[in-house]
C-alpha cells in the first residue's frame, strides 16, 4: 500500500501498524474558517460599501476589516454565476450558460457541471475542512430535483457534508420547499408562529458549525450561506421599500405600488425635483417606460410583474426620473 510505513510480518507480534494512510485528512494548523455569504440578485452597486444607496452597516464593518474586490464577472443569472463562484471556471465550461431549469443537449448549456471541475467544497473537504451548504443551491438540472433522481449533483454530491435549504431558483420564504441533506422535509414552523426562511437558514448554519466545534474546536469549516429573500419581494415588503425611497437624493417622491388599470399621467409623475405620487399600474405605457429604465441599468425585468423589480433596489429612485424622461 502506498504510504504505508509499518511492517506486516507472519506473526502479529512482529508486525508494526501505521495508521497514517487510513486517517481522515487534517487541516493545517491555523487554517482559517471560511463563511461565504451569497446575496441573491443583489448587485455591486446596491450596497453603500460600493457606492450604492442601501446602508449595510454590518457588511461595511466586515469590508473594513479586509479587502474588497469588484472585478468578478457575473452573468446576471443565478446558476451560471454560482457555478463560477464555487469552482472558478467560466460558466460555459461548467455547462451553465443558462439557469439550471433551461438545460439543452449541447456543450456549454447542458447544466451538468463536469465533475472534473472541482468545487471549492470538494477541495477543502480533502484538506480537512467541514463543509456546509445552507440556502439556495440552483445548480442541479430540473430533471434531477426529485427524490427518485440521481443525486450526484446535489450539494452532498459536490463536496458538502451537510445541506439545508432549497434546490431550485427560488422558494416561498414562509412555506419553503426544504431539503435536509438528501431528503425533503416540512418547514419547522408556520408563519403564524413567526417562521421566516432567512432566520431558519441562519439558525441551521450556526447549528452545523456548533455541532462540529463542540467536538473538534480546532477543525476549520467552510460554510456557503446563500439567502433567497432578495430574489423576489412580497406585497408587505413593498410598503417598506416605498418608505425608504421617499425623499431620497433630492427626488421627493411618494411611491405607491398598486395593481390596477387606471390611466396615469406618466410625464407629470416623472419630473425630477418635484413631489409626485407615482403609481405603477398594469398598463402598457407604464410597463414600456419601466422596462426601458431597468434595462438601461442592467436590471432584469418582467412585463408581467414590473412592480416587483422596481421594489428590488433602492437606487431605482435616484436614476429613474432622468432615464424615464429621456425615454418618453
Amino acid at each position: 500500500m502506498t504510504g504505508f510505513q509499518g511492517k506486516v510480518a507472519t506473526d502479529v507480534r512482529d508486525s508494526q501498524p501505521d495508521w497514517t494512510p487510513f486517517l481522515a485528512p487534517k487541516a493545517r494548523e491555523g487554517a482559517p474558517n471560511v463563511l461565504m455569504l451569497v446575496w441573491d440578485d443583489l448587485g455591486f452597486s446596491t450596497m453603500d460599501i460600493f457606492g450604492g444607496p442601501i446602508e449595510t452597516p454590518n457588511m461595511r464593518r466586515i469590508a473594513e476589516m479586509g479587502v474588497k474586490y469588484s472585478n468578478f464577472h457575473t452573468t446576471a443569472l443565478c446558476s451560471p454565476t454560482r457555478s463560477s463562484l464555487l469552482n472558478g471556471r467560466n460558466a460555459t465550461s461548467n455547462g451553465m450558460a443558462t439557469i439550471a431549469e433551461f438545460s439543452s443537449g449541447f456543450p456549454g448549456i447542458s447544466t451538468r457541471i463536469p465533475f472534473e471541475n472541482g468545487f471549492i467544497s470538494e477541495v477543502l473537504a480533502e484538506q480537512g475542512y467541514n463543509t456546509y451548504c445552507v440556502g439556495k443551491w440552483h445548480l442541479t438540472p430540473r430533471e434531477e430535483v426529485n427524490m427518485a433522481a440521481y443525486k450526484g449533483r446535489w450539494p452532498l454530491g459536490r463536496g458538502f457534508e451537510r445541506f439545508y435549504g432549497f434546490l431550485g431558483g427560488e422558494s416561498n420564504s414562509w412555506y419553503p420547499d426544504l431539503v435536509y441533506d438528501n431528503h425533503q422535509i416540512d418547514p419547522p414552523a408556520a408563519p403564524e408562529e413567526g417562521y421566516h426562511l432567512s432566520e431558519d437558514l441562519t439558525d441551521h448554519a450556526i447549528q452545523f458549525i456548533r455541532e462540529s466545534k463542540s467536538i473538534r474546536p480546532d477543525r476549520p469549516f467552510f460554510t456557503y450561506l446563500a439567502f433567497g429573500a432578495t430574489h423576489a419581494v412580497t406585497p408587505d415588503e413593498l410598503d417598506s421599500v416605498k418608505t425608504q425611497l421617499t425623499g431620497m437624493d433630492g427626488f421627493d417622491f411618494a411611491l405607491e405600488f398598486t395593481r390596477g388599470d387606471e390611466e396615469v399621467d406618466v410625464e407629470a409623475c416623472l419630473r425630477p425635483g418635484t413631489r409626485a405620487a407615482i403609481s405603477f399600474k398594469r398598463n402598457e405605457e407604464i410597463v414600456r417606460v419601466m422596462h426601458a429604465c431597468l434595462v438601461e441599468f442592467g436590471a432584469q425585468t418582467s412585463h408581467e410583474e414590473p412592480e416587483q423589480h422596481v421594489a428590488h433596489t433602492r437606487w431605482f429612485a435616484r436614476f429613474a426620473p432622468r432615464v424615464w424622461n429621456s425615454k418618453l
